[in-house]
């Protein structure tokens, strides 16, 4: 889901990388992370072979 979620807004990146921002989803689900709090969360994958 995060991966299509990513893809749907203009980032083409490899699939792993997608398992970062999911993450985040989850923290901030649980509380871990707050909404308000500022997070940086690099895509170092990108979609395209070469």
């Amino acid at each position: 889901r995060a991966l299509d979620r990513l893809h749907a807004d203009g980032f083409y990146i490899e699939p792993t990388c997608a398992v970062a921002p999911a993450a985040l989803d989850e923290l901030r689900t649980r509380g871990a992370i707050g909404d308000d709090e500022d997070v940086v969360v690099p895509l170092t994958g990108s979609g395209l072979k070469g």
